[in-house]
């Protein structure tokens, strides 16, 4: 199967919701300090093994594409730009000549940090270097996803952010 721009945009897409099944594996014992290291890990392996049985590659084809920082390493001219001094660059990539979506990866349970989530996923597409980026939000228990008041105002801003900057927030 040829993996197009159309392809990826699609798998992206459902992304969240393969995501959302996996969730007691992906955050599992990860707590504290080691949170993203653990995460990461985790999210490599569920995005690794849903990328090979959705393209019927191997994990080893499958590493072309699919990028998760400390397993297989976002590509160097992938790792964005400059901005105040410092590179910003995902924690996930999906990456193909013809596409690339940033991944952001975090979690809380509050307001401030899915604010800061969806900020930091949006530079990856304002600075250039993808075409989209998605904010997976880990929500920590005992919260739920029901437990944010998404209003008309967080609605608004969230159109704003999907609308300008090809970024899409998803509380997991």
């Amino acid at each position: 199967m040829e993996i197009t721009r159309s392809i990826l945009q699609k798998f992206v897409k459902t992304l969240p919701s393969k995501i959302r099944g996996d969730r007691e594996f992906i955050v599992g014992d990860c707590i504290g300090e080691k949170w993203d290291k653990c995460v990461r890990k985790h999210f490599w392996e569920t995005l690794t093994k849903l990328f090979c049985q959705s393209f019927e590659i191997s994990e080893d084809e499958a590493r072309k594409y699919v990028y998760v920082e400390g397993f297989n390493r976002i590509p160097s001219d992938r790792r964005g730009n400059a901005f105040f001094g410092s590179k910003m660059y995902p924690d996930a990539a999906i990456i193909s000549p013809e596409f690339s979506a940033a991944i952001e990866l975090d979690h809380g349970k509050t307001g401030s940090k899915i604010r800061n989530s969806l900020a930091k996923a949006s530079f990856s597409v304002i600075l250039g270097e993808y075409d989209c980026a998605i904010v997976l939000f880990f929500v920590d228990l005992p919260k739920s996803t029901t437990d944010f008041h998404i209003g008309e105002m967080e609605k608004r801003i969230i159109e704003i952010y999907q609308t300008h900057f090809n970024t899409t927030l998803y509380l997991v």
